[in-house]
């Protein structure tokens, strides 16, 4: 359920409780719930970016900011000048979060309190001030007619539409879904939710509140009866199965096994064990796997491909292995101890950089490939993963369903591939070797979709698994000699 359903359910019966209590309270409880939700969201959008974004605590103030205009306690503006400058304030703060705020921003605190606020101060004052021209346009007051419906469809459409064509979607795949939305919007404003409303709105509330309820137990239970009997309801073939079954990866002991994830690869919340991974050997050369995800998921192969070489591995979700450290501090400790001490000490010699490169980091990446051949260190770049636009495991299965597989092509966006082509003679000028992952897994342009133990070359968007790791890294360089 959705952070909106919950604070649908849940606000109006604290607003019933507290007006029944403490009616004098009201606004000051608001306010003190708005705060408190914000303040819980600021510090998860720094340690847990994904609990900050999914759970209603941490979500709660966005809508608890529209309680608070409509409980008045936005100050009252006099001026017409003054409500122009509050409205087009809020306007401008729409449209610059519109075109600045980025997937990689800290959201939703402190970046959502842009929109969040703007929204507010054109809600508060745009009525009166000279925005009003254009909230009172009729294209303007039928979007705001249909909102809600539109609100209730955009999601599952737009999430049945990726299904299908694939996570990122094209400009006509956005048109699609857009008219798909609006057309399922207009339906249902008009034949369900006004039908409803003249007929419901001065009737007593039981039988609704009856015929709802027995909608949603119907609907969950049903959810529940399709989600334990999924495999006997629908059955597929077994290869169908098995590549479906890579959708569960991370859960299997394999994946446990490329990773090591919560101690020498972390994520959000959890601590790097410095003692474990980090630590040098005295007898044999020493070899450092830097980066994010990545860059983990091929350590357990340098490492079985290498035996005479301790391979030890600095990664961190999100945490590109550069020397402008930037980022979560989970990421920034990991790379700070690497990059100031380990990469410096005796015994030494080598260092593999991965990660998913982003355009912008580029000139740092080769910046530190330099760094690290002034320490003698032998260095090589894995440039990025071929990635698809939605988890491979399940495009690939839905196409070997329907007997053809080769609009796989197709589910391929082309900037990594671009990117790779550029960075390879970047990476040797700087001195390094770099290893296309590119070519390894799409020779000639055609891309492989199964390893060598016949499972997905992929266990979800980009993520290789451990036979395709294994595959790529047969194509490294000795990496602890130059």
């Amino acid at each position: 359920m959705g952070v909106e359903e919950q604070f649908y359910i849940f606000y109006p019966f604290l607003l019933l409780l507290i007006r029944r209590w403490l009616p004098g309270f009201l606004t000051g409880a608001v306010l003190i719930a708005t705060l408190g939700s914000f303040a819980l969201c600021l510090y998860f959008s720094r340690v847990e970016p994904t609990t900050a974004f999914y759970l209603l605590p941490t979500r709660a103030w966005e809508l608890g900011m529209g309680g608070l205009v409509a409980l008045n306690v936005v100050p009252r503006l006099a001026s017409r000048q003054a409500r122009n400058v509050a409205a087009f304030t809020g306007a401008a703060l729409l449209i610059i979060s519109f075109v600045e705020i980025r997937s990689d921003f800290a959201f939703p605190a402190p970046w959502a309190i842009m929109p969040c606020l703007g929204a507010a101060l054109l809600i508060a004052y745009g009525r009166d001030a000279m925005t009003a021209t254009v909230l009172s346009w009729a294209p303007v007051r039928g979007v705001g007619m249909i909102s809600y419906s539109l609100y209730l469809w955009h999601w599952p459409i737009i999430t049945l539409y990726r299904l299908e064509k694939g996570m990122s979607l094209t400009t006509g795949g956005k048109v699609v879904v857009l008219a798909m939305t609006f057309g399922a919007a207009l339906f249902s404003y008009f034949m369900i939710e006004r039908p409803f409303l003249r007929r419901y709105r001065t009737a007593t509330n039981r039988p609704v509140l009856v015929a709802g309820g027995v909608a949603v137990a119907a609907m969950v239970g049903a959810s529940l009866l399709m989600g334990s009997h999924a495999e006997a309801i629908v059955q597929h073939p077994a290869a169908v199965d098995r590549v479906g079954s890579y959708l569960n990866y991370r859960a299997m002991p394999q994946h446990r096994y490329q990773f090591r994830p919560g101690s020498c690869f972390i994520g959000e919340g959890e601590q790097y064990d410095f003692r474990r991974c980090l630590v040098l050997r005295s007898d044999r050369p020493n070899v450092i796997v830097m980066g994010d995800s990545h860059a983990a998921q091929h350590w357990r192969a340098i490492a079985l491909r290498y035996p005479n070489v301790h391979v030890v591995q600095a990664t961190a979700s999100g945490c590109r292995p550069i020397i402008e450290l930037s980022g979560q501090e989970r990421c920034v400790s990991v790379m700070r101890t690497v990059f100031n001490d380990v990469v410096s000490r005796p015994g030494v010699t080598g260092a593999v950089l991965a990660g998913r490169w982003r355009k912008r980091e580029i000139p740092s990446l080769v910046e530190t490939v330099k760094l690290l051949r002034r320490r003698n260190l032998a260095v090589t770049v894995i440039g990025p993963t071929v990635e698809y636009r939605a988890d491979m495991p399940r495009i690939l299965a839905r196409a070997m369903l329907r007997g053809d597989t080769a609009d796989m092509a197709a589910q391929l966006p082309s900037q990594r591939i671009a990117m790779d082509g550029k960075l390879r003679p970047l990476i040797e000028r700087a001195g390094g070797r770099y290893v296309s992952e590119v070519e390894v897994e799409c020779p000639a342009g055609r891309c492989r979709l199964f390893d060598s133990d016949h499972g997905p070359y992929h266990f979800d968007y980009g993520h290789l698994t451990f036979a395709a790791s294994r595959d790529v890294i047969q194509h490294l360089p000795d990496v602890a000699k130059q």
